[in-house]
């Protein structure tokens, strides 16, 4: 977890060891050298995310890892719209972008890095 939590760190600007130990416990950690993704899900729809990676093919990776696991159930994940590695690897696999969210902050930037954010640690966009 150490590593997962380092990478999420360095994507983020921020320590969200809290949220990463707690989706962690609720589903399965596929993890690569260059990265890795949370899965969550039900029998008939899988959520992806916090998905955090330093190389597009690293991504393609834990995403056909992901995609394996689940099958043919619906899949949902929050992306940011920034990263556009994201975005090309997603429609390529016949995601279809379906609303926007706006990541928002008050005071100094932060250190957010988005080509490394390949989805985002939601609790709720399934459904």
């Amino acid at each position: 977890m150490e590593l997962i939590e380092e990478l999420d760190c360095l994507a983020w600007g921020d320590n969200r060891s809290p949220i990463i130990g707690k989706i962690a416990e609720l589903g399965t950690v596929i993890g690569a050298a260059d990265g890795f993704c949370m899965v969550q899900g039900s029998e008939t729809a899988l959520q992806l995310g916090p998905w955090c990676c330093r190389s597009l093919p690293a991504a393609e990776n834990l995403l056909e890892q992901a995609l394996t696991m689940m099958g043919r159930g619906d899949v949902f994940l929050d992306v940011p719209d920034s990263n556009g590695n994201a975005a090309f690897i997603l429609r390529k696999r016949d995601f279809t972008p379906c609303g926007g969210t706006v990541l928002m902050y008050r005071g100094a930037s932060p250190a957010y890095r988005s080509q490394l954010i390949y989805a985002l640690a939601t609790m709720g966009s399934i459904g």
